[in-house]
């Protein structure tokens, strides 16, 4: 079940690795700060925010992937350049966790690409996103940077299918965005299947392990979308409603998921524990057929 004939790639970013056979490495689990209404932001035009708030956010996840054995990353969201340098100069402060520039417009990514290149952080950023929507001037700028990694989004508005995405990456009359990756510059490729609303979660989990099993490229998604956007899930009690935000969070991790973007940092106390669990069953599949799980990884922590 686990298995995939395909070779799979395995990347380093900053110490962390993405990719592999389901069940060797960990689903990397990534958590987004200064999102659209996040209470620590004061002012976005800015990047002025709470400090104290952000940093305790970060250690407490930070310390959950310490105890649950889980990577773990940053989703920093930036409305402009001028506020995407408060915060990754915070971020690269505060934490050695690798980190995605995830800006809100072109103008934004560009201004972030650019500063983390001047800085020197660039070995510890992914870039996000490279869609069917990346204009030139941005793949020209991302081939100019010193920035490596970047993550593919299959975004299909033509045909949203499963084999939408998947054709996204093949290409045909089109470039493929594989092409255009590699194109910018870009080494490391990972490969985000897209969560359109609440129950696509579902074929974006199968897309990720018909993207590892063709192109052996590390695959995960925004699984944090399907969580925003089910809004009959606010109508649930308490209880249910954190066990319905926690599986729905992990559920592709159970399929080989190599990263997970789980959306609000505060989720990160519903996500690593199911995460670690689904983690572990699968590598305890392997383990059965020869492969050996990761020295780190959740099975040797949890159990």
């Amino acid at each position: 079940m686990f298995f995939l004939e395909k070779d799979q790639k395995v990347y380093e970013i900053r110490g962390v690795k993405v990719g592999g056979q389901p069940g060797v490495n960990p689903t990397v689990l990534i958590g987004s700060v200064f999102y659209e209404g996040h209470k620590v932001v004061i002012d976005g035009k800015t990047g002025e925010f709470d400090r104290k708030k952000t940093e305790t956010l970060m250690n407490d996840a930070e310390g959950l992937s310490d105890k649950y054995g889980n990577p773990f990353m940053l989703d920093v969201i930036g409305p402009s350049g001028i506020a995407f340098e408060e915060y990754i100069s915070f971020v690269s402060e505060m934490t050695d966790a690798p980190f995605l520039i995830d800006g809100v417009t072109e103008e934004a990514r560009i201004a972030a690409v650019n500063y983390v290149s001047e800085v020197g952080l660039h070995e510890r950023v992914i870039f996000n996103s490279i869609n069917q929507n990346t204009n030139p001037s941005e793949i020209d700028v991302l081939k100019r940077s010193k920035v490596k990694s970047a993550i593919i989004f299959t975004y299909n508005l033509r045909n949203p299918t499963i084999e939408g995405r998947l054709s996204l990456i093949k290409g045909g009359t089109e470039k493929s965005l594989l092409y255009v990756s590699e194109e910018s510059g870009i080494e490391k490729i990972l490969i985000d299947t897209c969560v359109l609303d609440p129950p696509d979660l579902g074929p974006a989990t199968r897309a990720i392990l018909l993207v590892k099993s063709e192109f052996g490229y590390p695959a995960g998604c925004g699984s944090g979308n399907a969580i925003d956007l089910w809004g009959k899930l606010k109508e649930l009690d308490k209880t249910t409603c954190k066990m319905c935000i926690g599986s729905g969070l992990a559920f592709p991790a159970s399929l080989g998921a190599d990263f997970l973007l789980f959306g609000p940092i505060e989720h990160a106390k519903y996500v690593f524990p199911v995460c670690a669990m689904f983690n572990s069953y699968v590598a305890y599949a392997i383990k059965q057929y020869g492969l050996k799980p990761a020295k780190s990884h959740p099975l040797y922590r949890i159990f």
